[in-house]
């Protein structure tokens, strides 16, 4: 399982090239218009059709703990230094340090996938991608002197943000997640 979830986040999202995360970026749009990154829009689809795939071959408790096993293993290479936050890659990485925009974005992709996979989302991996976004604003704080109780935009802002992008991705995911208890 572990080197199927390696592969979907490194092959399939080609996540080891970072230069498909902004993060460093200070000027990201932060309207009410901005979505989720395409990675994490990827990522979404992509386990949607897994699930579509063990429900149909195997059966739906087993597309559970699938799933759910795929989303904790890809927190955890987040969290590694290697995957995530190393520049050893080439192409950027979030150690190049995240712009103001950047980390309100990244708060996002974390919140919306969550969100989007509701149901499929273990404690195990809750914890990892809540430290994912602890480490991301931590790190950011760091290198800014940015207080961090005054970094996000309210809660009001992502739940808008994140039922918008859930809104347009409804089409390409099928009743999967969120969209299995609407």
């Amino acid at each position: 399982m572990k080197r199927r979830a390696e592969a979907a986040v490194k092959d399939k999202l080609k996540w080891s090239s970072f230069d498909r995360f902004p993060y460093s970026d200070s000027s990201l749009p932060l309207s009410d218009e901005v979505m989720p990154t395409h990675a994490f829009q990827q990522l979404v689809v992509l386990l949607a059709k897994l699930a579509t795939a063990v429900k149909a071959s195997i059966s739906a408790q087993a597309c559970v703990q699938v799933v759910s096993s795929v989303i904790e293993e890809i927190g955890m290479q987040m969290l590694d230094e290697e995957v995530f936050w190393s520049s050893s890659h080439g192409g950027g990485s979030v150690d190049d340090g995240f712009g103001e925009g950047g980390v309100q974005q990244f708060v996002l992709d974390v919140r919306f996938m969550l969100a989007a996979c509701a149901g499929y989302v273990t404690e195990r991996a809750s914890e990892a991608f809540d430290s994912l976004v602890e480490r991301a604003l931590l790190q950011y704080c760091e290198e800014t002197g940015q207080d961090f109780r005054t970094l996000l935009r309210d809660d009001k802002w992502f739940q808008e943000a994140i039922a918008i992008a859930l809104k347009r991705m409804e089409p390409l995911v099928g009743r999967f997640g969120y969209f299995e208890a609407a």
